[in-house]
């Protein structure tokens, strides 16, 4: 029964996300928020000075917009975070 013999350790436990914390979470909502209104930001424009577009729609274009977080891994959360400014 021999041991395979690694030149590095393992850890025994993984380290946390990066985004484990609420104000990391935050970070990464407001780079892609950000992001979404620089690339879309004359559509965007279009639409809130549609005629009957109030604060109740308002909220709702934001939360759908928000709703676009959810599509990235975890992982991809954190690079985008870690990468933020680097250009």
């Amino acid at each position: 029964n021999s041991a395979t013999a690694y030149p590095f350790s393992i850890p025994s436990t993984l380290p946390s996300s990066l985004l484990s914390t609420p104000a990391a979470a935050q970070r990464f909502r407001d780079l892609y928020m950000s992001r979404m209104t620089q690339a879309f930001g004359g559509d965007l424009d279009k639409i809130r000075r549609e005629e009957g577009f109030d604060d109740s729609r308002l909220a709702v274009l934001v939360n759908s917009l928000e709703a676009g977080v959810d599509i990235f891994t975890e992982m991809e959360k954190e690079i985008g975070v870690l990468g933020e400014g680097v250009e």
